[in-house]
């Protein structure tokens, strides 16, 4: 059975702000006393799926970087093959600098596209 209720726009507004006025509240973070000990949650601030802490995910980032530009170097007489290299390793540059993450398919890509070591290190990385 259809309903044959008319909903003006200002119901659907109205609805609609109610549904979308819940604030964002951080977390606690933990604060230090005098004697050294922390209080609130003493929680890591790496991920449950992940064991590399956050500083080992930018080494293997920049490593991955590094093999990128090696890779770019060794196949620049191909002339082809620099079209799609050179700007991944530049965006990916830029990535790691401003601690962006990049996406699964670009991960998958350099695995094929420019280097399977760079690849591999970025799949590790997370």
């Amino acid at each position: 059975m259809a309903r044959n209720e008319q909903v003006s726009v200002e119901d659907v507004d109205r609805h609609y702000s109610k549904a979308h006025e819940r604030k964002y509240t951080p977390a606690p973070r933990p604060t230090t006393t005098n004697t050294g000990h922390t209080s609130g949650p003493t929680h890591s601030t790496s991920s449950s799926s992940s064991n590399i802490d956050v500083d080992g995910k930018q080494a293997l980032r920049a490593i991955a970087l590094v093999f990128m530009i090696i890779s770019c170097i060794g196949f620049v007489w191909m002339v082809v093959p620099a079209f799609w290299m050179i700007p991944m390793t530049l965006y990916y540059g830029s990535c790691v600098k401003k601690k962006y993450e990049v996406g699964f398919g670009f991960k998958i890509a350099t695995l094929f596209l420019v280097n399977p070591i760079s690849g591999i290190l970025m799949l590790i990385g997370g």
